[in-house]
């Protein structure tokens, strides 16, 4: 199962510049992978992880989680461990 979410931001002047950011949940036989991907411009920033201690229902609630509160791929993993999530970075 895949799943992708993708927020699109439109440059603000002075407050905010133009940018996407996806956040996408994969089942893999070992587990669930989560990536976030930051696009802002030609500069591609993507951090990936797979989870072996949650399962698929609690993944796709994670990455609902990231998306509907537009976590920056800086705070991200943070959320995993206020989850308890354990997790290894890919």
């Amino acid at each position: 199962m895949k799943i992708e979410y993708t927020h699109q931001y439109s440059e603000i002047e002075g407050l905010q510049s133009e940018k996407t950011v996806t956040y996408l949940m994969e089942t893999l036989n070992e587990g669930v992978k989560l990536t976030v991907t930051l696009m802002k411009g030609k500069i591609i920033n993507k951090e990936s992880c797979v989870c072996r201690s949650i399962d698929c229902q609690r993944g796709m609630n994670i990455l609902k989680f990231l998306y509907e509160n537009s976590v920056e791929i800086n705070n991200w993993f943070d959320v995993l461990n206020n989850c308890d999530v354990e997790f290894n970075l890919v």
